[in-house]
């Protein structure tokens, strides 16, 4: 940015510069030359001194000089954009090659856990007793046997059907049929000629009616819109300082399993 700034200081210096020359040239090119006519005053003497009066009229020319005024020159610096452009990587794959599929599959794992059981236990054993229930008035019950009973299943038997070869196929094909229609000629024609009606008004009221008013519609005029364009500024550094970066390092950790105990599952039936 110095070396840039100290640039254009310099370079407005030697416009500065040379503009001035050029002003200055101008100046002397632009003066008038004086020359005196020697020589012929003294013979004849001047024109004035005879009687004859003459005004000299002098030219004046005013040079405007104009002073170059120092503006910011916008220098456009090539950025390069790294532009990534896909290709096709042919890999060589074996035909045919194998393909491993892994199959999940639930594992039950049994963890022995041990379960105190007092000794000697009592065991309690249910041994089913019949019991009579008297009933004064039996009813008889009738009770259905199941009988087999036959059932005919129908077995498809193929049927051969006699057919000539060639065999004649009927194909519909529609044509034009024309069917005289009587047509009176000459026939009457009826034109509907519109016209106008007058419906008589007695009384007429007069109706206002409202003029359209100018609205003024404000239209949107295109200006330019600026858009930043992020580039690369490299800062020069006169002395990097190492900064020490802590990197963290992985170190194994214990975490305390689960215990499941199995249940059992009884199969009783509240009743």
């Amino acid at each position: 940015m110095r070396l840039m700034r100290s640039s254009l200081l310099l370079a407005v210096v030697i416009g500065l510069a040379a503009a001035e020359e050029k002003a200055a040239k101008a100046e002397e090119q632009l003066e008038p030359k004086k020359q005196d006519k020697r020589g012929l005053s003294e013979y004849y003497g001047s024109y004035d001194e005879h009687g004859g009066g003459h005004e000299e009229h002098v030219k004046t020319i005013t040079v405007v000089k104009k002073v170059p005024v120092p503006y910011p020159v916008e220098k456009h610096i090539p950025v390069p954009v790294e532009k990534n452009v896909p290709y096709p990587v042919k890999v060589p794959v074996p035909h045919p090659y194998p393909v491993i599929k892994t199959v999940h599959f639930p594992v039950k794992e049994y963890i022995k856990v041990p379960e105190y059981i007092p000794k000697p236990y009592p065991v309690t054993k249910h041994v089913p007793v019949p019991v009579k229930v008297h009933v004064d008035n039996p009813v008889p019950v009738r009770v259905y046997e199941h009988v087999p009973v036959p059932v005919e299943k129908a077995v498809p038997v193929p049927v051969k059907v006699p057919v000539p070869h060639p065999y004649p196929v009927e194909k519909k094909v529609p044509f034009p049929v024309k069917v005289p229609v009587k047509v009176h000629v000459p026939y009457p024609v009826e034109k509907i000629i519109h016209y106008p009606v007058k419906v008589p008004v007695d009384n007429p009221i007069p109706v206002h009616v409202d003029k359209p008013v100018p609205v003024h519609i404000e239209k949107p005029v295109p200006y330019p819109v600026e858009k930043p364009v992020p580039y690369p500024v490299k800062v020069p550094v006169d002395r990097p300082v190492p900064v020490h970066v802590e990197k963290p390092v992985p170190y194994p950790v214990k975490v305390p399993g689960t215990r499941t105990i199995p249940c059992r599952k009884s199969n009783t039936v509240s009743r």
